[in-house]
C-alpha cells in the first residue's frame, strides 16, 4: 500500500488563464473545486452548478468529514489489534513448529529403540537357536568319535590277531594258540561293534536357520506413521 503524502500548501489564487490575480473565494459543490468570481461566468453558472462560500463548505462538510476521520479511525484501531494477532499467531506458530518438530523427533527415536530393542532380541534368538543345534550336534559328534574308537581298537586287535596267525611261521602253534584263546573275545567285540555300528548314526540336528520377517506390514506402518494436522480458522 502507497504510504498517503501529508498535504501540500495551495495558492489561494486561481490558476485558471486570466483569472491569476483572483482569489478562491467560491467552491464549487457540482464540480467539487475550488473556484473565483470569474469562475462563475465561464464555466460554473448557476442554478447548473451549486456555489457555496469557503466558510460555508467548512461548516457544511466540517462535520462529516470529523464524522468519517473518528469512523477511519476506528477502524485503524481494529487493524492494530489484527496486525498484533496476526503478529502474535506467527509467533505462536513458530513455537508450535518447533513443538511438533521435537515431538517427531521424539516419537521417531521411540520407534528406532523399539527397532534396536526387536534387533536384540531376535539376536538373542538367534543365539540361543544356534547354541542348542551345536551342543546336540557336538554331543553327537562326542558319541560317534567313541562308537569309532571303540571300533578301531576292536579293528587293530583282531587284525593284529590275524596277522600273528598268518605271519608266525617259526611259531605257528603260538600263533594259533593265541586266536583260540582270544576267538570269543574277538567274536564278542565284533559283534558289538558290528551292533554298535548299525546303530542309528544319521545325524540328529541340521544347520538350518532362517529369518521369517514379513516387512511389508512394518512399511506399510511405518509410511503412515503420524499425520500433520494444521487445522485453519477459516475455511476457504
Amino acid at each position: 500500500i502507497p504510504k498517503v503524502s501529508q498535504p501540500a500548501a495551495i495558492s489561494s489564487k486561481c490558476t485558471k488563464q486570466g483569472h491569476e490575480t483572483q482569489e478562491l473565494s467560491l467552491f464549487c459543490e457540482t464540480c467539487e473545486s475550488l473556484i473565483c468570481v470569474h469562475c462563475i461566468l465561464s464555466e460554473h453558472p448557476p442554478p447548473e452548478h451549486k456555489l457555496l462560500k469557503i466558510k460555508e463548505t467548512v461548516s457544511k462538510y466540517k462535520p462529516k468529514i470529523e464524522e468519517l476521520f473518528e469512523k477511519t479511525k476506528s477502524k485503524s484501531l481494529i487493524i492494530d489489534s489484527s496486525i498484533d494477532q496476526v503478529e502474535q499467531t506467527i509467533k505462536d506458530l513458530e513455537s508450535k513448529f518447533m513443538k511438533v518438530q521435537n515431538e517427531i523427533i521424539e516419537e521417531s527415536e521411540k520407534l528406532i529403540t523399539s527397532i534396536k530393542e526387536r534387533q536384540k532380541r531376535l539376536f538373542e534368538q538367534l543365539e540361543e537357536i544356534k547354541t542348542q543345534k551345536k551342543l546336540k550336534l557336538e554331543n553327537q559328534l562326542q558319541q560317534l568319535q567313541d562308537k569309532k574308537g571303540r571300533i578301531q581298537n576292536t579293528l587293530e586287535f583282531t587284525k593284529k590277531t590275524l596277522d600273528d596267525v598268518n605271519n608266525n611261521n617259526n611259531g605257528k602253534a603260538e600263533g594259533e594258540l593265541q586266536f583260540a584263546f582270544f576267538k570269543k573275545n574277538m567274536t564278542e567285540r565284533l559283534h558289538e561293534v558290528c551292533k554298535l555300528a548299525n546303530e542309528d548314526s544319521e545325524i540328529c540336528e541340521n544347520s538350518e536357520i532362517e529369518l521369517i520377517f514379513d516387512f511389508s506390514d512394518l512399511k506399510k506402518s511405518i509410511e503412515k506413521m503420524g499425520e500433520i494436522f494444521g487445522y485453519s480458522k477459516f475455511t476457504p
